[in-house]
């Protein structure tokens, strides 16, 4: 849940426990107790903000995770013609993301984080499928270029 949304809920709360007790608090203690009730409500206001972060960053990373496996996929099967294209999708993710995905304190910090991190690592895995793809050219045109040089030298020694 948004921050927004928990304060609400935190301040509603507060309203009715402040009213609860104003009912029947009576007596000379009666504003040092209001004083601990507040502090309590402010303490466990924090841990619920602690809370609502950690449920957040795991439903986030969970969606995440579980929404980018057909990227993941196409890369790892070299269906991307170019880094752009995988860009363009990403990008296309995060906002798929941002539309559909979980709510809370800092989703839109994890988001981006992923789908950077997820670029930079498809281009690293793209530039090394690429450079293989390179290495390879460069290895049969190696051997090429050497069956050729041995085969004119077998004719220039057989004229």
């Amino acid at each position: 849940m948004t921050e927004e949304e928990l304060k609400k809920i935190y301040k509603s709360a507060k309203k009715i426990a402040m009213d609860s007790f104003n009912k029947v608090a009576v007596g000379d203690v009666r504003e040092e107790y209001i004083r601990q009730l507040k502090e309590k409500m402010a303490d466990k206001l924090e841990q619920y903000k602690i809370d609502n972060i950690n449920q957040t960053e795991q439903e986030c990373y969970m969606f995440l995770n579980n929404n980018y496996e057909s990227i993941e996929h196409k890369l790892r099967n070299q269906e991307y013609q170019c880094l752009d294209d995988l860009s363009r999708e990403i990008k296309d993710f995060e906002q798929f993301y941002l539309d559909q995905g979980p709510k809370g304190p800092c989703y839109r910090e994890i988001g981006l984080e992923f789908c950077y991190k997820s670029l930079a690592e498809g281009s690293d895995y793209f530039n090394k499928t690429v450079q293989n793809e390179l290495n390879l050219q460069t290895q049969l045109a190696e051997q090429t270029q050497k069956k050729l040089r041995s085969e004119l030298v077998e004719l220039k020694q057989m004229h």
